[in-house]
């Protein structure tokens, strides 16, 4: 199989490239090596240079803008893959109102132009949406189903549901199959896109008070192998074809739950009390029956378990907090 990864350099897009070249696919990876948070307030480029080693020699990475529909169809029309992954995105909620620009240029337009490449190719076995859980803006139920109305309350949510509109029906109306994933809070080792997960590990390593608006926020926290395993389902398995999925834990804990189990590793955290942010939208537990009946997926990391393996990332890897102030 012959697989296209959209910002395939990102920190789900490295591990999705890692475990479908070790099943035999053929990988090709186009990114443009972007991040969105100054570099003296984040790790993007010790994560960078872990990703790039984590997956050197098992695939073939371009360097690339998905804005740019000239030199994606032409890397498309090249490759001429069995399956386009299209994970390119300014994925960071908070970065999308400094940035809407850039934002709406590349969550949507950069949407359009990798469905647009489609149009090159005589046979695509399917192409693979990421959307967000920022989708259904503030949750209405204490379990989320893909059929449940959609209402976005910021600019994130809003580029993920029209990327949505936009791969249903260029892929209907080219006949080529889709799925569209909502993950949800994803963590584990690699990330540097001050993620949840990621600003409160980093603070406990620093020893500084972790930053909580809300410890009573509920967040169906997902780590990255338990998305990669429903990622390579939605790839492989015809049951997957024009399906939306929640791929996620399946079940939300509290942000308060969250530091209870850090603080089995840090006893002498504090926590810092801040004002909670009126546009991020309130989450809770993504329902994931419909992965569980038709693809098989049976997520294997409890935060305590994913928690575990993140640190076991940093003790082997390290953070390279040192460089941030």
């Amino acid at each position: 199989m012959k697989v296209f990864i959209t910002g395939g350099l990102g920190f789900i897009g490295t591990y999705l490239s890692k475990a479908l070249a070790d099943k035999g696919a053929n990988v090709v990876v186009y990114d443009n090596f972007t991040n969105y948070i100054n570099p003296d307030q984040s790790n993007y480029y010790h994560m960078l240079s872990w990703r790039l080693k984590h997956i050197d020699k098992k695939v073939e990475i371009l360097r690339g803008d998905v804005r740019v529909q000239k030199s994606l169809i032409r890397a498309v029309r090249k490759f001429e893959p069995d399956v386009i992954i299209n994970l390119a995105a300014l994925a960071i909620a908070q970065k999308t109102r400094e940035f809407a620009d850039e934002a709406t240029t590349i969550n949507v337009h950069g949407t359009l132009n990798a469905l647009e490449s489609l149009r090159e190719l005589k046979k695509v076995k399917k192409f693979i949406f990421f959307s967000s859980s920022f989708v259904y803006g503030n949750f209405k139920r204490k379990y989320v189903v893909e059929t449940d109305s959609l209402g976005p309350i910021d600019i994130y949510g809003g580029t993920k549901l029209t990327g949505e509109i936009f791969t249903e029906t260029y892929c209907r109306e080219l006949g080529f199959p889709y799925v569209i994933i909502r993950p949800s809070a994803v963590y584990g080792y690699g990330d540097a896109n001050n993620r949840v997960s990621y600003k409160l590990i980093e603070n406990a390593f620093l020893k500084k008070p972790l930053i909580v608006h809300d410890e009573n926020t509920r967040l169906d926290f997902t780590y990255i192998e338990d998305i990669v395993q429903g990622t390579l389902k939605c790839i492989y398995s015809p049951k997957a074809n024009n399906q939306i999925f929640n791929i996620t834990y399946g079940e939300a804990c509290t942000i308060k739950e969250y530091i209870n189990i850090l603080k089995e590793y840090f006893p002498k955290i504090k926590v810092k009390k801040q004002k909670s942010d009126i546009l991020r939208p309130k989450r809770g537990t993504l329902d994931i029956s419909k992965a569980k009946k038709l693809l098989g997926y049976q997520p294997q990391y409890p935060l305590e378990r994913g928690l575990r393996e993140y640190l076991k990332g940093v003790k082997e890897y390290g953070l390279n907090v040192d460089s941030i102030k």
